[in-house]
């Protein structure tokens, strides 16, 4: 774990994480927007989503492509986003 000895909170940055589930969150909502034929939620989801990730590579990734926070759970996270 990549929590200091004692500690219940781990080095991952909570808005990192909060970003992360917030692009995920998101993707689901577009995909079961897809699948119920909602077409307008489908634009206005898929818009938001590119939002988020804009975002969150403009906060957590640097110019060279690394992520800000190099730990496994980071690296986990951000896969989906």
């Amino acid at each position: 774990m990549d929590a200091p000895q004692g500690s219940y909170s781990g080095t991952t940055p909570t808005d990192f994480i909060a970003t992360a589930f917030y692009a995920y969150s998101t993707r689901i909502l577009r995909d079961a927007a897809k699948v119920i034929g909602k077409y307008d939620d489908i634009q206005e989801y898929t818009a938001l989503l590119d939002k988020i990730i804009e975002q969150f590579n403009y906060e957590f990734v640097s110019p060279s492509g690394r992520l800000v926070s190099p730990n496994a759970n980071c690296s986990c996270s951000s896969l989906d986003v």
